[in-house]
């Protein structure tokens, strides 16, 4: 499941959705974080752009929500 929402977030970010791929990503991010995944890894860097993409406190706005 975390290696499909993941895949599914690396699409929508070169879409350039990235808003719509964090949940996706961060459901894969602790999922993989709670198996010791080094998947963990790739995910964590896709949150990193898309935060960079579209600003931190947009970014943190959205995550906060998903929480």
């Amino acid at each position: 499941m975390a290696i499909t929402w993941g895949n599914m977030g690396v699409i929508l970010f070169e879409q350039e959705r990235g808003e719509e791929a964090i949940p996706l990503l961060m459901g894969a991010y602790g999922i993989f974080q709670k198996i010791g995944s080094p998947n963990v890894q790739w995910v964590a860097e896709y949150l990193a752009a898309i935060s960079k993409r579209i600003g931190e406190a947009r970014f943190e706005e959205i995550a906060s929500k998903i929480k």
